[in-house]
């Protein structure tokens, strides 16, 4: 199982940002870039104990610009990969389950 693809959104301070990480993935840059925003957003998807986090979400999560062009959302999505690999897991999200043509990899978009 593989993270393929990270989009987010108009989430707080990221406006747009679409990641195909690859094996080993770092995350840089500079102070109030959004790096720790990005990692948010993928908590808020994958930590088992994110209630929490969830329940604290509100407008202010908004992106500003997104806001003020009347989007008022913000989306958040992960595509796991190599599922062919875990038949418990095919299982489990069977009705879910993508292949890309010619491609024996499946996947689930959440």
């Amino acid at each position: 199982m593989r993270i393929r693809k990270i989009c987010i959104q108009n989430f707080r301070n990221i406006k747009n940002v679409i990641v195909y990480p690859s094996k080993t993935t770092v995350i840089v840059g500079e102070n109030n870039a959004g790096k720790s925003n990005f990692i948010h957003a993928l908590r808020l998807l994958l930590d088992p104990q994110a209630d929490r986090l969830r329940l604290d979400l509100g407008e202010a999560d908004i992106n500003d610009t997104a806001s003020k062009a009347g989007e008022q959302y913000f989306l958040i999505t992960i595509e796991i990969g190599d599922l062919q690999k875990h038949i418990d897991l095919e299982a489990v999200f069977k009705e879910r389950i993508d292949q890309e043509q010619n491609s024996t990899e499946t996947f689930i978009t959440i």
